[in-house]
């Protein structure tokens, strides 16, 4: 997550409920997680769990204010099966290897325990935004799964989770066998894009967040093929 989300999200009260959403489906995944091992964010950024989810520990590959713990997503410093949950928001397309970081994730997490990765979705409008107006690039089409991008950060293929979730499902299966993909949920349509995401710009007044995202929720459920990102589950076997 970029470290920019904390102070943009102070100024805009959509892009604080697009992340306050995002943990509520977090926390509702760790109510269905069995008891014990740690739950860790990886690519925390700016820590913004512990306004949210304190509960999670916030780790990324930088340190600031809110990270707990620096660490790299693809070598995780936890010993096999100490995790309880796995966190991961808008994350998993950053990483220059995102197989590295299945296989820790694998490893790490105990029998029993589950990974949520929230990531980009080539719904509607999501696909038109992503391809032709995001400052990043998305590909669905990309032949491999890392990135060759020179900083991770501004040029890694956005469609890299649905690459890896969706287009390649029995690849991933093949090179994971304990992660089991239990669940792909497209959601948020527009709420993100009408915050202005990073930029400095709103299209929601603060005053009119809540009913914004109220009838994003409202169109994901009517027409479930429009949604601009998706919470892909996996559990361990």
């Amino acid at each position: 997550m970029p470290h920019d989300a904390l102070s943009a999200s102070k100024s805009k009260a959509a892009l604080r409920l697009f992340y306050a959403q995002a943990y509520a489906r977090c926390a509702e995944m760790l109510s269905r997680t069995e008891p014990g091992g740690t739950a860790v964010e990886l690519g925390a950024g700016p820590g913004l769990s512990a306004q949210f989810l304190p509960q999670l520990l916030a780790t990324d590959i930088t340190p600031g204010p809110g990270i707990q713990l620096v660490a790299d997503a693809q070598r995780l410093p936890f010993a096999d099966n100490s995790l309880g949950a796995v966190f991961m928001l808008n994350t998993l397309h950053h990483l220059p290897d995102p197989e590295l970081a299945l296989s820790e994730i694998q490893r790490c997490l105990k029998p029993g325990g589950r990974a949520l990765i929230s990531d980009q979705y080539p719904g509607f409008p999501g696909a038109l935004v992503f391809r032709f107006l995001h400052s990043e690039p998305y590909d669905p089409s990309a032949p491999g799964w890392k990135s060759s991008a020179a900083h991770p950060m501004a040029g890694a293929n956005g469609a890299i989770a649905h690459i890896i979730f969706v287009r390649n499902r029995d690849k991933f299966h093949t090179l994971f066998p304990r992660l089991e993909l239990v669940s792909v949920t497209p959601h948020t349509p527009l709420l993100y894009w009408l915050s202005g995401g990073l930029k400095s710009w709103k299209l929601v007044p603060d005053a009119l967040a809540p009913a914004a995202a109220r009838a994003d929720s409202a169109l994901n459920r009517l027409l479930p093929f429009c949604a601009s990102f998706a919470d892909y589950e996996l559990v361990k076997k």
